[in-house]
């Protein structure tokens, strides 16, 4: 359940994540091995590209995603609920954090806190872009049909940015798609909200195929942004 810390060796031509607990505290404290960072990018790169970033695979996840019917509509209806409820309970869950913080009963610079405040901080991101794209749904009749094309062009699109050589780019893509990457001894567990898709994949449908994750304005930083 710990958070897990990046380190680096001979001079950072080896980079592997360790147990933060076994680093902060004792090497007897956890089980867990170490782990070669590449090798674990790789391995969760190849899941997702294989059992999400597949066409028919995107199909069976996201069927009857845009329909505009009654029943559809209730359902937003309902998730959108569901969703209001889940940021109040993420916001809540942060703040006491905070309040344990204020309080002295735990420091902004430890390891774990500081990946529980990360954790929720995405959290209340991703559910508020969620809200938004509900939301957006209901508001505009002219909003984007996700069609095969639209399907294979996204998969083609996140395959490309999971691959891409510029780490920061990568991990912004990553985000997209996995909340949680778990790794244990003999497991690799990652989990994502299947609303996440429908976020992306509608930007996708809607934005003349572009797909950058928000937080890279400098993306294209040898051309003008606006091309």
């Amino acid at each position: 359940g710990a958070a897990l810390l990046l380190v680096t060796g001979k001079g950072g031509r080896y980079r592997y994540l360790t147990c933060s607990t076994k680093r902060t505290m004792s090497s007897t404290a956890c089980v867990l091995r170490n782990f070669r960072l590449a090798e674990v990018d790789d391995a969760v790169v190849t899941a997702l590209e294989q059992k999400i970033l597949q066409p028919e695979r995107l199909h069976l996840l996201l069927a009857g995603l845009l329909e505009k019917s009654d029943e559809a509509a209730a359902e937003r209806r309902q998730r959108l609920s569901r969703l209001r409820s889940a940021l109040t309970e993420s916001k809540g869950a942060l703040a006491r954090i905070w309040d344990a913080i204020e309080a002295g009963a735990a420091s902004p610079h430890d390891p774990d806190i500081r990946a529980r405040l990360d954790a929720r901080n995405r959290e209340i991101r991703s559910v508020e872009e969620q809200i938004r794209t509900v939301q957006a749904h209901d508001e505009d009749a002219q909003k984007p049909v996700i069609t095969e094309e639209v399907l294979g062009r996204f998969a083609s699109l996140m395959r490309e940015g999971l691959r891409s050589d510029n780490p920061t780019l990568r991990k912004g893509y990553l985000q997209m798609l996995a909340s949680e990457v778990r790794l244990s001894n003999t497991d690799l567990i990652i989990r994502g909200a299947k609303g996440n898709l429908e976020t992306v994949i509608a930007k996708t449908a809607g934005d003349r195929g572009q797909l950058v994750p928000t937080f890279a304005g400098n993306w294209r930083t040898r051309q003008d942004s606006n091309l």
